[in-house]
């Protein structure tokens, strides 16, 4: 399965899912306002929107808290998990877009029903509003966004080891052969020597032909 990431860059957990018997659905996370929210995982923008419930209802003798998960943001993956990120200040992408692991999706806010500034974030099998096939994030052992591999670490990587072979001394051996060489250099004298043999060969039937008439 692939890697999963916490949707912060420094997650401090501030209530775990499964409380308040069971009806929290996700992990919150401490957060100022405008912390950006950081993807998952690779996946697509399922939804980009509020959730209908920006807070408290007030039906005339009581108030009624919806699921008041505010503004969210729901990710799929390719095998069909989704990542919600709730009560959002507001959005960084759009939806139908499709996302990269670290990528900046929204910003820490209290939208609905919140008592503060924080994120929540849950994983799922499905899109419901509440309840639904709802898994704990910390079961799948996310990991800390500092681990994601990009193309461009890729690169970067690639060319330091690139750097660093070629540039290892390699001991020379063989008759009248003494000292090191970097590998680099050693690649050059190929290339030399591979030349002067073409060249060689090349004069070799040239000199043939002229005497053959071939």
């Amino acid at each position: 399965m692939a890697d999963i990431f916490w949707p912060a860059r420094s997650p401090v957990v501030t209530e775990e899912a499964g409380t308040r018997g069971g009806t929290h659905s996700g992990i919150d996370l401490a957060a100022k306002r405008g912390d950006p929210v950081l993807a998952p995982f690779d996946g697509v923008a399922v939804y980009v929107g509020g959730d209908g419930a920006t807070g408290r209802l007030w039906l005339g003798d009581r108030w009624l808290y919806p699921n008041g998960e505010g503004r969210t943001v729901d990710i799929r993956r390719a095998d069909g998990l989704i990542s919600r990120v709730g009560h959002l200040n507001g959005y960084a992408i759009k939806q139908g877009q499709t996302v990269k692991a670290g990528q900046v999706v929204g910003y820490a806010g209290d939208s609905g029903y919140s008592t503060g500034v924080h994120i929540h974030w849950e994983l799922r099998w499905d899109r419901a509003w509440s309840g639904g096939n709802w898994i704990n994030p910390r079961t799948l052992t996310p990991k800390s966004q500092e681990d994601i591999v990009t193309p461009q670490d890729i690169e970067k990587i690639a060319q330091r080891t690139a750097q660093l072979v070629l540039s290892t001394p390699v001991k020379q051996t063989g008759k009248g052969r003494t000292g090191t060489l970097t590998l680099r250099g050693l690649i050059g004298s190929w290339h030399h020597q591979i030349g002067v043999t073409r060249r060689i060969v090349e004069s070799t039937n040239a000199l043939v032909k002229k005497l053959t008439g071939k």
